[in-house]
């Protein structure tokens, strides 16, 4: 499946490295993702339809009403690449929701953010996914984030998945805490000499076999 067809299918993505049109206005970074939904040719709009007008109304006051979720609404006419990082996240955010996806994938939303724009960040994705009622996958590093706002968590060490659960789950499996904090010397010395016994066990096997 090409980009359009996934977001046609209902997905829509941010990215970790910022992708915006920086030199249009936030309210035009909105729009721009609401191609799917607008019902005019280039006909109508070299002309000035009123088809057209209808219709980029209609998406005028759509993309002012997403920005106000984020309290965005203000900046409706700035450019986009002039935004302070946390609010260019923020639009993102809001350009990707403009598609009206059932299924929201955020890769690393909190990169580069402060506690302050975390915390408010946190807030955000409750209250889209409260308002929306659509499932949201994150990819993040940030654990106090992870904790506070995940049902379900999926924990990855090396590209292998090496737990699932809740966050109370997670917090306390003996396989994340491994990867994350590292053994204690305690069981560092205990892996060893399991390690040995292993390897002096299949010393012994490759002996018998021979």
């Amino acid at each position: 499946m090409n980009t359009m067809q996934v977001n046609r299918a209902g997905i829509a993505r941010t990215f970790q490295n910022i992708r915006l049109f920086k030199n249009l206005s936030v309210v035009d970074n909105v729009k721009a993702a609401m191609n799917n939904d607008m019902h005019y040719n280039m006909f109508s709009a070299i002309l000035r339809l009123p088809n057209y007008r209808r219709e980029e109304i209609a998406a005028h006051r759509r993309a002012l009403k997403l920005l106000s979720i984020f309290d965005m609404q203000d900046m409706a006419d700035v450019r986009a690449g002039s935004l302070p990082y946390g609010a260019q996240r923020r639009l993102e955010i809001v350009r990707a929701l403009a598609t009206n996806p059932s299924l929201l994938l955020l890769d690393e939303p909190a990169a580069g953010m402060n506690p302050s724009e975390t915390a408010d960040l946190m807030d955000n994705i409750r209250k889209v996914h409260e308002m929306f009622q659509i499932a949201i996958v994150l990819i993040e590093h940030d654990m106090s984030l992870v904790m506070n706002i995940c049902e379900g968590i999926c924990v990855l060490n090396f590209g292998h998945i090496i737990a699932k659960g809740t966050p109370d789950e997670i917090q306390n499996n003996p396989a994340v805490i491994e990867a994350y904090l590292g053994r204690s010397k305690e069981n560092r010395n205990s892996y060893i000499e399991d390690k040995l016994i292993e390897s002096k066990q299949e010393g012994r096997q490759k002996s018998n076999d021979e």
